[in-house]
């Protein structure tokens, strides 16, 4: 199958709604700043000076632990070199983190730039599925730990009533996600999703639901690796803790490692819960407002951790944005040479 970047241009068209929610995002997190006082939280980011540099070199061991989740996905014989597909993983993450995609236009990308370097149709829907789940079990884990601790911290009774009943939440829906692939739910829908999805990108990329349905039966079988998958998914996570950890540092208000879980966990479930809003913009700025003063953060000094953050994954994610338009300019050309 050739990739056309017709395909690809279609995830990612803004629709007016879109529009709509990332202009409210945007003046929230401006509010906030402007609340907050704007020379004061540019004083209190400019205290990170160019330790930025490091903290943009610490972000690539996230970016190595999720190309290690996906290689540990692939069955045997059908995946790609490390390299390979460390980079596929980075772009699909810098397309969600950085468009307005809902979170799932990046899965898009990374399939279809599997199927462009000769991975299976449905063997390449199946790892970013699986992919996918591995991503909502770390956020789960991480959850539950950002719940553990707000207990140990000993915060309101309420918030921390409201945020476990959120996580649960989560849970009963991750566990039917689960349930819904090892029952072979997509194989029984097949018919009638093929219908309904004929013409459209990812049942062009992975050949129908009953395909994609036994690709998904190979990988679930190997349970120790999809483990292990899981495991670095979580490890991803840590390593953004570690990170909200010394930006607080730099900024003059040490925090613990429990609070530094707290913040970076809570932070991520509420974006994740935000996913309509494109970057979680506004609600990650919100969030570290609200719970920065249970880690024992001034407002501006958590508003200004979270911008610090902000910066380094548009720092981050922009090449990976880049790479994909030259690419996908590239790919024009050829189908436009080959007609």
């Amino acid at each position: 199958m050739q990739w056309r970047p017709r395909a690809l241009l279609s995830t990612t068209v803004l629709k007016p709604t879109t529009y709509a929610l990332l202009a409210l995002g945007l003046l929230a997190a401006v509010a906030m700043v402007l609340w907050q006082g704007v020379d004061l939280i540019a004083g209190t980011v400019g205290l990170v000076g160019w330790w930025f540099v490091g903290i943009l070199a610490w972000y690539l061991l996230p970016i190595l632990a999720m190309g290690l989740t996906l290689a540990l996905i692939f069955p045997p014989g059908a995946g790609l070199p490390f390299s390979t597909l460390t980079w596929i993983n980075y772009v699909g993450g810098a397309v969600n983190a950085l468009l307005p995609v809902a979170s799932v236009g990046g899965e898009l990308v990374k399939a279809l730039m599997l199927v462009q370097r000769g991975v299976p149709g449905p063997v390449a829907g199946a790892a970013v599925v699986t992919d996918k789940a591995t991503q909502g079990v770390s956020q789960l884990a991480l959850g539950l730990f950002g719940v553990g601790a707000l207990i140990y911290l000993e915060a309101h009774a309420q918030l921390v009533t409201w945020l476990l009943g959120a996580t649960l939440a989560f849970c009963v829906l991750l566990g039917a996600f689960f349930w819904a692939q090892g029952e072979g739910l997509f194989g029984m829908l097949a018919l009638r999703l093929e219908r309904m999805m004929r013409g459209r990108v990812w049942w062009d990329i992975v050949g129908g639901a009953a395909q994609l349905d036994r690709a998904l039966d190979t990988i679930y079988r190997r349970r120790r690796r999809v483990a292990g998958a899981c495991f670095w998914r979580v490890m991803t996570r840590l390593f953004l803790v570690a990170e909200t950890w010394f930006i607080a540092q730099l900024m003059g208000h040490p925090i613990g490692w429990v609070e530094a879980l707290m913040l970076e966990s809570l932070t991520q479930s509420v974006r994740g819960m935000a996913f309509v809003v494109p970057s979680g913009l506004g609600a990650q700025e919100g969030a570290f407002l609200l719970l920065g003063g249970l880690a024992g953060l001034p407002p501006e000094v958590a508003l200004a951790v979270s911008l610090v953050k902000r910066g380094r994954e548009v720092c981050a994610c922009l090449p990976g944005l880049l790479a994909l338009q030259w690419g996908a300019g590239r790919s024009l050309a050829a189908w436009r040479g080959g007609a």
